[in-house]
Parts: C-alpha cells; sequence; structure tokens
C-alpha cells in the first residue's frame, strides 16, 4: 500500500483544519518544516505555546523516521484576517523560512480552503518558554500566603503578545472611518494625517509597537468631542466647501488592491528564489558556472522593475482625505500600473518564467503579473 503524506504521521488532516481555524480567533501555534525528500510539514494546536509545538514536531518526526530539514523547525502563531483575507494565512514566525518552504506549506493548507500564505518573521517568538504547556492539566498547587504588610510585592503580569495582522485590520478601520466623514477637531486633522501615514510606514517595517502607537492615538482624536466653533448663520459669507474623503467602497477597493499587489510580488519574488536555488544547485561543478551565475543575475531585474513604487503609492492614497492629492495619486498609481503593464508584455525574461522547468520548479511569474495588473487597472479607478 502506497504510504501518505508524511505530514499524516504528525496530525490528521480534520485535526489540522480545527487547529487552523482558531487563527481567525486570536492565532494558532504552529510549527512547520520540512523533510529530506521536500514534503511540507505542519502542525497546529488550538492553544498552548508554539515552542513547545516545535519540540514535539522534532520528537515526532524521529519516532516515525521522517528526516527534518532543517532539524529545528520554525514556529509562530498563524492569523487569519476574515475582514481582508479569509483564504489567506499570515504566519508569523521566529524565521524566514527558505523559498521552497512557500510551496511545501501550501500544499498542506491549500486543501483546508487557504489559497494564500504570508511568512512574517517575529523574532521576539525565539524568547517564548515551553513549561506553561507542559503543565496544562496538572493540578495547581495552592499559593502560599502572603503578608499583609507587602500586597503590591508581586511584579505586573507580561503584555499580552502583538497581533500584528489585528493593528493592520485596526488601523485601516480607523482610516476608513475618518475618510468615511466621522466627526474630528479640525483642528486635529493634521495630526490624524500624520497619524495615519506613520501607522501605515510603521506596517511596511513591521513595527508592531509603532502602529500600536498610532491606533491609540488615532482613537484618542476620533472618540474626543469637536471643539470646532457650530457653523455661522450669517449670509454675508460662503462657507468654505468640506473636503471629500474617498467613498468607503472605493477605500476598500484599494486596501484590497494593495494586499493584492504584495501578494502578487511575494510570489513572484518566492518563485525566481526557488529557481535560483534550483540552477544554483545543478550548475555545481559545471565549467561555464561563472556565466551561468551571470545570467541569473537577470532574475534581478524582474522586481528592479515591478519595484514597491504602487505599493508606496497606494499607501499615500490610503492615507489622504484631500481631494486634490487623492486625484493627483490615484493617476501616479495608474501611470505607474501602465509602466508595470509596459515593461511584462514587453520583456522576453518574463514571457519565458511560466510553467515547468527542467530544474523541477514551476513557475507562474508571467500569468501572476498579467492578471494581477489586469485586476488592478480594473478597481484602481
Amino acid at each position: 500500500m502506497a504510504k501518505g503524506p508524511a505530514n499524516d504521521d504528525l496530525i490528521t488532516k480534520g485535526e489540522l483544519k480545527a487547529a487552523l481555524n482558531k487563527a481567525s480567533d486570536g492565532g494558532a501555534p504552529f510549527a512547520l518544516s520540512m523533510t529530506g525528500d521536500g514534503e511540507g510539514l505542519l502542525l497546529a494546536a488550538k492553544k498552548g505555546k508554539a515552542k513547545k509545538l516545535a519540540a514535539d514536531m522534532k520528537k515526532s518526526a524521529k519516532d516515525n523516521k521522517l528526516d527534518l530539514k532543517p532539524p529545528q523547525p520554525f514556529f509562530g502563531i498563524a492569523i487569519v484576517d476574515e475582514a481582508l483575507a479569509p483564504a489567506k494565512i499570515v504566519f508569523r514566525v521566529n524565521k524566514q523560512p527558505p523559498a521552497p518552504f512557500r510551496m511545501a506549506i501550501l500544499k498542506l493548507i491549500k486543501p483546508l480552503t487557504y489559497s494564500e500564505l504570508e511568512f512574517m518573521v517575529d523574532e521576539g517568538l525565539e524568547n517564548e518558554t515551553e513549561e506553561d504547556d507542559e503543565q496544562e492539566g496538572q493540578p495547581t498547587a495552592a499559593a502560599p500566603p502572603q503578608p499583609d504588610s507587602a500586597p503590591d510585592s508581586a511584579p505586573p503580569p507580561p503584555p499580552p503578545p502583538v497581533d500584528m495582522a489585528s493593528l493592520r485590520a485596526e488601523l485601516m478601520g480607523l482610516i476608513q472611518k475618518w475618510q468615511g466623514g466621522a466627526p474630528i477637531d479640525p483642528a486635529q486633522a493634521d495630526a490624524m494625517k500624520g497619524l495615519a501615514t506613520a501607522g501605515i510606514a510603521a506596517v511596511k517595517a513591521g513595527d508592531a509597537p509603532e502602529v500600536a502607537k498610532a491606533v491609540t492615538a488615532m482613537k484618542g482624536l476620533l472618540g474626543a468631542p469637536s471643539t470646532a466653533a457650530p457653523p455661522s448663520t450669517s449670509t454675508s459669507a460662503p462657507q468654505a466647501a468640506p473636503a471629500v474623503a474617498p467613498a468607503p467602497g472605493k477605500f476598500v477597493a484599494m486596501q484590497k488592491s494593495r494586499l493584492i499587489w504584495d501578494s502578487a510580488r511575494k510570489r513572484v519574488a518566492g518563485e525566481l528564489q526557488a529557481l535560483r536555488a534550483a540552477i544554483t544547485d545543478a550548475a555545481k561543478g559545471d565549467q561555464e558556472v561563472a556565466a551561468i551565475m551571470a545570467a541569473l543575475n537577470q532574475l534581478d531585474d524582474i522586481l528592479v522593475n515591478l519595484d514597491e513604487s504602487l505599493l508606496d503609492k497606494l499607501d499615500e492614497l490610503l492615507s489622504t482625505t484631500e481631494p486634490g492629492a487623492h486625484a493627483k495619486l490615484l493617476q501616479e498609481a495608474k501611470a505607474i500600473i501602465a509602466q508595470y503593464v509596459a515593461y511584462t508584455q514587453s520583456s522576453q525574461l518574463v514571457a519565458k518564467l511560466d510553467g515547468n522547468t527542467p530544474f523541477g520548479v514551476k513557475l507562474s511569474v508571467a500569468s501572476t503579473m498579467g492578471t494581477t495588473l489586469k485586476a488592478l487597472q480594473a478597481t484602481i479607478v
């Protein structure tokens, strides 16, 4: 009888799906690795410590004679943002997994209705301990009586872990609320714009504490009563027209457009990295290795031409409420997309990067870029 997927030796598909369902409800701890044969391995739980899961994966792999590559599994918290991308799992992981991991893990989660994934590195996970989970279910020892004279001697509990995906969603929700016409003191408009810009920049940098600070400050401004003077009833002078923010539907479309383009670039980057690694490995010992490596440098030109300019421009669009500035930024975003389209349609290299390759790496660079850019031209209007 043929042996099933290696991951079935660690966890059943039903158990994995049940555990990952918690990814949209506070996050699910996970550990992931690959076998020496290139099969993905993913272990998840409804609760507990991710570092403990990594230790469990090592032990279970040894018991089932599975060769882990690398020997130490990656671990962290899996998060799904139901509002923005319900089919995408963000794996907040202790270290960046190598490029081949993306396709191997995607193969495991696709049957569970997840079609996209993203690795977001959080090195702070390395400081996590395992002990709390090992003691779950054990009777709790009675605490020794404390002297009445020192009730405040106990240290405060540690803060809860930061959920970057939730922070990002909360930030975007506040920006949408503000641009949708939430009452705010006009004197605070510049401060709100600055906080929105700073918050988006912090999201891009992966700086969760700064995102949290921006979110807290924006909540304060949106929640504070307006000190603006009531409108005058005099007819002697016309009232200034209020700033018109983008309609909520267009705001959401721009949010989704940013996510779509960011996801497409990361997918292409992962495929190119996997192709480079496969060609480099195949070229070992070849007399023409220098020429081969020089040719590989052409792959870098793709992401240089399909750069992050559009992401930056969409961030600016999401943070502006001035009609004139919004219209100008919108035209600039359309021009960038047109530039990307022209490059992908004229590049002979991009056209060749679709389908199977002799190096065992399947590519979808041309089709991904073509489909994504066409969708962006339709939604960014």
